[in-house]
């Protein structure tokens, strides 16, 4: 959300990357792991409430190049009572929900000596829709995802003999390239016998990652910027009864105006995201979402703090290996976010935070406790 939503191809650590691609949000897990995320929202002139929550589950060894990893999630939004020309409609609180189950897999290895890394995801959600005592839907829906990326180290290059970068640190370079498809599904009726589409979205984009890091173990700053294009896909419409039909391939989306020169469109939305990250403790967003069509042009900012690089500080003050140990078996992560438009607009001043708890190697610390 800090990010102007580019989650579709920037490779994160961050759970909640999996709502924008299927494929993301897998760098936080390193062999049999778990973690646990709940984020929050005042929605809309505080109006309502938005809930977002998601466990995962990683499995296989870290020592394999395969990443296996599931995720339940749950959103919810509650509408309070719905309101009809300033009366009440029904006497119970309305709501929206999903529930989703998410497998994402990925895999590392080398391409004629060129390092990749390559992930796909799958989603299957149940979205359902509570207005009032008449108006409910319980639809399924599904998404899916690939993200790619090049990693490439500049400690490995030498010319003429001569190290580029001192042993002790390393600068690794990581383009990548995100594709995403989301709410496929059956027909939605939810007022009347005519059915509409499920609201088929699609996002692509790309970005790059730059790491600066010591001895491989600690990163002493990080920068990440990406830029994509989102497509609600409606083939166009001349008139108000014709029924809505969804396009196929990028829809709209021109890969090099829209992606690569990230020019505005009144047919999709943009989305520029950047962020910086200082001695994998505090992290610094800024982004733009832009939407011609909706009316929205949103500055998006965040920050967060990490605790896995608290302890690798104190590892390399004190250098006692309990500082060291600590982060490759848990780490926590708060994160908040801000929206901001013009004032009056109902999503000026919108705000998230959110609170996340990983645990890895969890076979290793068993091992290591049976020992």
């Amino acid at each position: 959300n800090g990010l102007g939503g580019i989650g579709v191809c920037l490779p994160s650590d961050d759970p909640y990357a999996g709502y924008f691609n299927p494929a993301n949000g897998l760098g936080a897990f390193e062999g049999t792991s778990y973690s646990h995320s709940k984020m929050g929202s005042p929605w809309l002139w505080d109006k309502y409430h938005l809930e977002y929550e998601v466990w995962n589950f990683g499995i296989l060894p870290k020592k394999y190049p395969i990443k296996l990893v599931f995720s339940l999630s749950k959103t919810f939004l509650d509408l309070g009572t719905i309101t009809q020309f300033g009366e009440q409609i029904g006497s119970f609180n309305s709501f929206m929900k999903s529930d989703a189950q998410t497998i994402s897999l990925a895999y590392q290895a080398q391409l004629k000596k060129i390092p990749f890394d390559f992930s796909i995801g799958y989603s299957r959600k149940t979205a359902i829709q509570v207005l009032t005592e008449n108006w409910k839907t319980s639809d399924e829906l599904y998404d899916y995802g690939l993200l790619i990326s090049l990693p490439f180290s500049f400690k490995e290059i030498s010319i003429k003999n001569l190290k580029l970068i001192d042993d002790s640190f390393d600068f690794t370079l990581k383009p990548s390239f995100g594709y995403s498809v989301s709410n496929i599904g059956e027909d939605i009726a939810l007022s009347s016998p005519n059915a509409d589409p499920t609201p088929k979205y699609l996002r692509i984009g790309i970005s790059t990652s730059t790491v600066l890091s010591y001895k491989s173990k600690w990163n002493l700053l990080e920068w990440k910027g990406g830029r994509s294009a989102s497509d609600e896909l409606i083939e166009p419409r001349y008139n108000s009864d014709d029924p809505i039909k969804y396009q196929s391939g990028l829809g709209d989306v021109g890969f090099f105006k829209n992606v690569l020169i990230s020019e505005t469109d009144s047919l999709l939305t943009i989305h520029r995201g950047d962020e910086w990250t200082i001695l994998d403790i505090y992290t610094f967003r800024k982004g733009r979402k832009v939407d011609i069509t909706g009316k929205i042009d949103l500055q998006t900012s965040g920050y967060g703090y990490r605790l896995a690089g608290v302890f690798k500080i104190l590892y390399f003050l004190l250098d006692d290996p309990i500082f060291e140990t600590i982060p490759k078996f848990i780490d926590v992560q708060y994160n908040y976010s801000k929206w901001e438009q013009y004032s009056g607009h109902p999503l000026h001043d919108t705000e998230f935070e959110s609170l996340s708890i990983t645990f890895n190697n969890i076979d290793q610390l068993i091992m290591g406790l049976l020992k």
